[in-house]
């Protein structure tokens, strides 16, 4: 063997080597947590928020409003002081009294519900069994810390 291909066949190996460490190392590597890995996902969705939040629409009102609880959901410490001031306007001044409802028990879960965990109940085609977890674990807190 010459040294020219022996050299070849050593670079070849330690290309070789490196690439294989590398998988290895990416299929060991511990999952970032939701709060990094989708950091860009909650700016997108505050964006979304600032556009829906001036809709009229009962519908998009009332999916902005499960849309918040979901993003709380995966972001437990982002600020949300804005979000809240809206929540706070529609359960105040919405002529629709389930939408109004949805927004005070969204604006409590933003404020209160921290240790709640609701992401396992989430369907995004059931936006009922959400807001009723979340009213029932609600509850459950409250009851919880008035029995203390």
């Amino acid at each position: 063997m010459t040294t020219r291909t022996f050299r070849g066949s050593i670079l070849g190996f330690m290309v070789l080597f490196a690439g294989i460490a590398g998988q290895a190392q990416e299929l060991t590597a511990q999952p970032q947590p939701p709060e990094i890995r989708y950091a860009a996902l909650y700016d997108q969705l505050m964006r979304a928020f600032d556009r829906a939040s001036r809709s009229d629409v009962p519908g998009i009102t009332e999916s902005t409003i499960y849309n918040l609880v979901q993003c709380k959901s995966v972001f437990p410490n982002r600020e949300y002081s804005r979000v809240l001031r809206w929540l706070d306007e529609v359960s105040a001044n919405c002529s629709d009294a389930t939408i109004a409802y949805k927004a005070t028990l969204a604006s409590m879960y933003l404020r209160y519900g921290s240790p709640i965990n609701t992401v396992s109940v989430f369907d995004p085609g059931d936006h009922e069994k959400a807001f009723k977890t979340v009213a029932a674990q609600l509850a459950a807190k409250l009851l919880a810390t008035t029995l203390q």
